[in-house]
């Protein structure tokens, strides 16, 4: 997950994702990092 990368010292850079199901609202719980789905 993107904690774990962030408790190593890690850097999240950007999310790619094959399918977002919008009504989740996945992208407000992600930050600032760009997002990239192919399917909305």
């Amino acid at each position: 997950t993107a904690e774990l990368v962030r408790r190593l010292g890690g850097e999240i850079i950007g999310y790619a994702f094959l399918a977002e199901l919008d009504a989740l609202n996945g992208r407000g719980k992600l930050g600032d990092a760009p997002i990239v789905s192919l399917v909305h």
